[in-house]
Order: C-alpha cells, then structure tokens, then sequence
C-alpha cells in the first residue's frame, strides 16, 4: 500500500473542497516535518495555520483536503508517491501521513497543497536495512528549547550539517507565559501568550510561537526527527498526573499531550485517545544502531524523597512515603 494517513484517506468531495482560510492568509506558517523513519517508510506533518494566535489557528471549524506529495528530486519532476488526507478540526488542522513502500536508506523529498498553496518543500530518508554493509549513520540531537530564553542559531547550524536523523530528547516547549517582549528575544509577542497554556487552545498557541521561528522550520524541513517529551511539555518536574504545585494535573496533562501529538512527527500510537497515548518505541538503523525512544514522564511514580533537585534519598535509611492528594513542596512526609 502506497500510502496511509494515520487519520484516513478519504476521497474529497465538492462540499469540502474549498473553504476558505480567514483573510486569505498563507496556511503553512509552521512548516512541515518528517519522523519515525523505518526501512520502508516515514511519517510526513504538517498543520494549517493561516492565524498563529487565535484559537483554530483561523481556519474554518470543518475538515478540509490536503493533498501530499513525494518525489525523488527537489524539483518534483519525478513524484512517485501522492494522496490526499483530512485535517480534521478536531485535531487542529494536523495531518500526520504514514508512506510505506519507499526503498530503503535514501533520500526523498515531499511537499503539501492546500487549495492553491503549496508548503515548503521537506527533505527526509529511509533507513537502510541490515545488511551490514553501512559503515556510518550520522545524528544529532536537540533538548531545551524555550523560545523566550535566546535564539535557534544551533538548530540552523545543524540543518547545514550532512545528517541522517535528529533526535529530540524533550523540552521542545515550555510551559510558562512568554514574557510581553519575548524575553532574550526582545520580540513583543501578543497579550494571549504571556499567560500560561492551560487549555489545548492556549498549548496550540504555545506551538505556533515555538514552531514559527525559521530555524527550527529548517532543521525539521531537513532531516526526519524522532521526538519525546519531558517534563515541560506540561509542567516542571511533574511525574504521571501529579505535580508539585498543584497536586492532580490530569485535565492540564491531556491538553498539554493533544497539542504536544498534533505537532509532532509521530505515529499513530501517539495520539491521546483510548489508552494513549503511547510514545515510547525503537528505531532501528541497518546494523549500525537501534535507538529506544523512551516516555519518562507519563508513568513516572512520585519522587520518595522530594521533587525535581532536591537531595537525594539518605543513604543506609528506609524511608515510608505518604504522599497526598496535593503534595507539599517536597512532594511528600515520611515516617
């Protein structure tokens, strides 16, 4: 099968095929992204988002088309694979397109259309199989990135290395405000941004602001990343549905994780319905390496002996944890 989106592909028809955008705005203002990449396939992303900062993005509380496409050249004169997908409302005009049946270990470029806007053309590969001819695989990895604290000049660096994949660890946003001048940034930023995200719109906005800066479009657009999460995609040093500060954060972790998977280039199992979502998983490249992608967030218990940094559990000693409904700065009493 050429091509499977993790939504569904759906014929198009005339009812939903052109509506429109508010103010006619361009609709791929955060770029596109590959991930997950195995011998065979690989994910491709994207998100409509004519309006960063108001909720639905401003586009149109109905599923619209996107066609995609993939080609062996960067000028699309040889396109070998092509379909069309929802964005869905629901999941805020987010595709996440699952291509099988690519030859393994080279590379592909693909490209969306919206009506009669076309994304930035992305860049991505397969990974070869085991055939223990491979002498090298070539990867970075990224963390951290709080948009107010400074500038992606080593995410545009790396999008002018020669890599084969990115790994990012976690903390590709963070949960706070943004400060009224966009903090280091010195980039005044709308009045809806500098309090908190506590709904999945708000975290939608915090994304937008995140995947808007160019540098970060770039490295995406380069090479297919492998993504987990931390603490910050929800809240500092929080551990399963319980946070230092506010005792139980199931409602804010839901909302944080929508938006987190609606961003991302992930699979299917990803997404938070059912018993989702599911984000661990192995990436295995050739004979070279296999990568285990870990979630050390979602099931972590509450610390014994204190939140975050504090000191460590007394050495020699056993200690009993009562830790209530709503901890208390050290995240527990002891006995």
């Amino acid at each position: 099968m050429a091509g499977v989106a993790a939504l569904a592909q759906l014929p198009v028809d005339q009812a939903n095929a052109t509506p429109r955008t508010a103010g006619g705005n361009y609709p791929f203002t955060l770029g596109v992204a590959s991930g997950d990449p195995t011998s065979t396939g690989v994910v491709l992303w994207t998100r409509l988002v004519p309006d960063l900062f108001v909720p639905g993005g401003g586009m149109p509380p109905t599923k619209v088309p996107i066609e995609w496409q993939i080609a062996l050249d960067e000028g699309f004169r040889r396109i070998i694979r092509t379909g069309t997908t929802w964005a869905l409302p629901e999941l805020a005009h987010s595709v996440h397109v699952e291509v099988d049946g690519l030859a393994p270990d080279r590379e592909w470029f693909y490209r969306f259309k919206y009506r009669s806007d076309v994304s930035p053309i992305g860049r991505t590969r397969t990974a070869p199989v085991r055939t223990g001819r491979h002498a090298e695989v070539k990867f970075a990895f990224a963390s951290c990135q709080e948009w107010s604290s400074g500038y992606y000049s080593a995410l545009r660096h790396m999008a002018n290395e020669d890599l084969d994949l990115v790994l990012h660890l976690g903390d590709y946003v963070y949960e706070g405000g943004i400060p009224a001048d966009g903090g280091y940034r010195k980039t005044p930023v709308p009045a809806v941004l500098q309090q908190a995200p506590r709904d999945v719109d708000r975290w939608r906005m915090q994304y937008a602001l995140y995947k808007s800066d160019p540098d970060l479009q770039k490295a995406h657009a380069r090479f297919p990343w492998m993504v987990t999460w931390d603490d910050h995609e929800v809240q500092n040093d929080y551990a399963n549905n319980q946070s230092q500060y506010e005792g139980d954060i199931t409602a804010l972790r839901a909302a944080a994780y929508q938006a987190w998977y609606e961003h991302q280039p992930v699979r299917r199992p990803a997404r938070p319905v059912g018993e989702g979502p599911r984000i661990y998983r192995r990436l295995q490249w050739g004979d070279l390496a296999q990568f285990d992608v870990v979630d050390g967030r979602q099931y972590r218990s509450i610390p014994p002996c204190g939140w975050g940094e504090a000191d460590a559990c007394e050495v020699g000693t056993t200690r009993r944890s009562r830790c209530s409904a709503r901890p208390r700065r050290s995240g527990c009493t002891t006995a």
